[in-house]
């Protein structure tokens, strides 16, 4: 009896793990099926979006105006293209986050927000360095004046920077204040010397032969 007892509760044991078994691969196998529907449409998207963008920036010839306009070839078809890739790789995973891991879709949004951010710091701050250094290569600046120029393009982006770090909202809003009034002085300055630079030594020059005629006399 004994030897029979412990049979049918491993039976009933067993019985018991191949149904929680199968009711977790019937619960799950309809969210792993949406997920792979997601996965195949992403690709199909992926491919679509990657003949379109090819075929749109081929026709219009903006890479060709670019490198006719700055004297510089910059591969924007690829950079489009790794973009809308990025993109939608990004919405494919949130999908299935939302079907697998609910609760962690708010983790994503926030992490995927601040990535983001960080991105376009650095694209804004590429932009800027880029059409900096062709304005430099095509228009015969002092060196002065490129140094004034690369000094405006660092406190930019050092601004842009601020807003990325963990600091607190005070001390952002103190930094980014003083940076403004920085680049703002900058600024007037500047323009003022750019402006009146000529006139001002004139008069500086001319004071100084007066003087030196006073001296004379």
């Amino acid at each position: 009896m004994s030897i029979n007892f412990e049979i049918s509760n491993i039976t009933d044991i067993i019985y018991r793990t191949v149904r929680e078994i199968g009711i977790e691969i019937a619960q799950t196998a309809p969210k792993f099926a949406v997920c792979i529907l997601i996965v195949l449409v992403g690709i199909l998207a992926v491919k679509g979006v990657n003949m379109l963008i090819k075929f749109v920036l081929e026709k219009s010839r903006i890479e060709e105006f670019i490198k006719r306009m700055t004297g510089t070839y910059i591969p924007l078809t690829r950079i489009t293209i790794v973009l809308a890739d990025l993109g939608i790789a990004l919405v494919i995973i949130a999908g299935i986050l939302h079907l697998v891991a609910p609760e962690l879709v708010t983790a994503y949004s926030e992490g995927l927000n601040y990535v983001a951010r960080f991105v376009s710091v650095i694209i804004l701050s590429l932009i800027a360095i880029l059409g900096l250094t062709s304005l430099v290569s095509l228009v015969r600046i002092e060196e002065k004046l490129k140094s004034f120029v690369m000094l405006m393009a660092f406190l930019l982006i050092l601004s842009l920077l601020i807003d990325l770090t963990a600091l607190s909202s005070e001390i952002k809003s103190a930094l980014v204040n003083g940076i403004s009034i920085g680049i703002g002085l900058s600024i007037g300055i500047f323009a003022l010397w750019f402006f009146f630079g000529e006139y001002i030594e004139k008069r500086i020059k001319r004071c100084d032969k007066e003087r030196e005629s006073q001296h004379e006399c």
